[in-house]
């Protein structure tokens, strides 16, 4: 049962990001979303989740998934500041 429902769900980003026209292979995305990763650290006594960079087409398929992005930095146990990723591929050269 799982891997149909593995299947249906690389069928349905597929066709979602076919739709947004974004042209990329399927081991190419998931080399790129193998990517995504975050560290816990902790600064001067407040503790924080740090996520990588998303790579290549990462924020598409997360885009394409209808799930917002990781956030690039969030405070744990307290109020504070989080910084949102930006589209990798509509950053200005």
């Amino acid at each position: 049962m799982a891997s149909f429902l593995v299947l249906r769900w690389e069928v349905d980003l597929q066709r979602r990001l076919d739709e947004r026209g974004v042209d990329i292979s399927w081991p190419d995305l998931m080399a790129d979303l193998s990517q995504v990763q975050a560290i816990h650290l902790s600064l001067e006594g407040k503790a924080w989740k740090i996520g990588t960079d998303l790579e290549g087409h990462a924020y598409a398929a997360f885009e394409a998934a209808g799930i917002r992005p990781p956030q690039r930095l969030t405070p744990l146990g307290g109020g504070g500041h989080v910084v949102p990723y930006a589209d990798p591929m509509l950053a200005s050269p």
